[in-house]
């Protein structure tokens, strides 16, 4: 038995995280909001588990969680540090170059030699160019 099967892991690939967030600070207002906020979960998990694809060209999964990840569990049964990272703080840093730039190339030196980009099923005509795809390699 491998070191997956025995922890419960069906995938190496990693997957979209979804946790729906209410402010708790506007007392009586979360409850009424619960299944308004789940809905826009899974109506914003549609389109990536659609569209997105990874390198090998399997579909990406969303995963929506209705609690706080426990970040304990992730590191010591699964040996993974939690970060976490609003997508619009990650926008932000791209766009502002607030990263490691030595660090970024390395891994994007990695990628091109590990990662083996996936069939690309679209139609002919909604497929990118190599160009473009490229660009979105060094995003």
């Amino acid at each position: 038995m491998n070191s997956l099967s025995t922890r419960g892991l069906t995938s190496r690939l990693p997957k979209v995280g979804i946790r729906p967030t209410i402010d708790g600070r506007r007392m009586g207002i979360c409850e009424s909001l619960e299944q308004q906020t789940m809905n826009m979960a899974l109506n914003a998990a549609r389109p990536i588990e659609e569209n997105l694809r990874h390198a090998d060209g399997s579909r990406v999964e969303c995963v929506i969680a209705d609690s706080i990840v426990d970040a304990a569990f992730f590191e010591n049964c699964l040996g993974m540090r939690c970060e976490y990272v609003d997508m619009t703080e990650l926008i932000r840093r791209i766009n502002e170059n607030v990263f490691d730039g030595d660090e970024f190339a390395r891994a994007r030196k990695w990628a091109k030699e590990n990662c083996k980009e996936g069939v690309d099923y679209n139609p002919p005509g909604k497929q990118k160019t190599r160009q473009q795809k490229d660009a979105e390699w060094d995003l």
